[in-house]
């Protein structure tokens, strides 16, 4: 079973664990401001971690602390970071970034390695 796009920091702060499968967009933004910047998770059970996109790449931005705590409720030890999609840090499409990503780790045939 594959899910679409679901999550907000909201979502995360009300939400208690994660579920078996699921991903998310999150903008750190707070939820009344104009948006500054998305990342993403994808949580496979077949997977031994959690994975984490980050659109700049190269941990620009650090893991905030309570979306880490809810990658961890998954019950994995491990949060994999991937930037295979980096941006240019001038662009305004990490939510773009963010959604080709899941779209291309639930169906990897969409890769256009591929």
């Amino acid at each position: 079973m594959k899910r679409g796009l679901e999550a907000s920091l909201l979502q995360i702060c009300y939400q208690k664990k994660m579920r078996q499968i699921e991903n998310g967009i999150i903008n750190l933004d707070i939820a009344t401001g104009p948006g500054t910047h998305s990342v993403c998770y994808y949580n496979d059970p077949n997977n031994n971690f959690v994975e984490y996109f980050d659109p700049f790449g190269d941990y620009a931005y650090k893991i905030l602390p309570n979306i880490k705590k809810y990658l961890q409720s998954s019950g994995k030890k491990e949060i994999g970071y991937n930037s295979s999609f980096s941006r240019h840090p001038a662009s305004v499409k990490c939510g773009y970034f963010c959604m080709k990503y899941i779209v291309v780790v639930t169906n990897p045939s969409l890769s256009s390695g591929s």
